[in-house]
């Protein structure tokens, strides 16, 4: 008669699974008391190779911790993009992409604009501006829309008669 257990079956006598012990408390924290999710507006011409470039987060990095993300926007709306940190320390930040989307262009459209003006989205922290032309002066800022920015410029008063 065979000699072996009937409880084990003839895969676990080939490979024998290692048994891990269960997750303990101590490595099991929410993520909010653990790391940090930082958002970065990167400048118009911002490429995705430079997001991953050690020295673009040189300024920032000593914040930073490693298994944190950031989320960058582009200042010009042109792309998204989320990274996580693997490295970092004063003047050096490692980082991984884990996802770059594209979007599609922002078109500004000037029709309805006096002369002399111009309406832009100046990124996710200043949004709308209405600038004069002649002299270079913002008139108004942080519009959530173009047609806000549009009606306060206007009802401006230098545009009154």
């Amino acid at each position: 008669m065979a000699s072996t257990p009937a409880t084990t079956t003839p895969d676990e006598t080939e490979n024998p699974r290692k048994k891990t012990p269960p997750l303990m408390r101590n490595a099991f924290k929410l993520r909010e008391t653990a790391n940090n999710s930082w958002r970065a507006v990167a400048d118009r011409g911002v490429t995705r190779e430079r997001l991953l470039d050690s020295d673009y987060w040189s300024v920032v990095s000593q914040d930073m911790l490693p298994f944190d993300t950031i989320s960058v926007i582009a200042a010009d709306r042109s792309f998204y993009a989320e990274l996580l940190i693997t490295d970092c320390g004063r003047g050096y930040c490692h980082v991984e992409e884990l996802l770059f989307k594209p979007l599609m262009p922002l078109l500004v459209i000037n029709d309805k604009l006096p002369p002399g003006f111009s309406i832009s989205y100046d990124g996710p922290d200043s949004q709308w501006t209405v600038h004069r032309l002649c002299d270079g002066v913002i008139m108004g800022t942080n519009f959530p829309n173009r047609d806000a920015a549009l009606t306060h410029l206007l009802d401006h008063a230098t545009l009154r008669g």
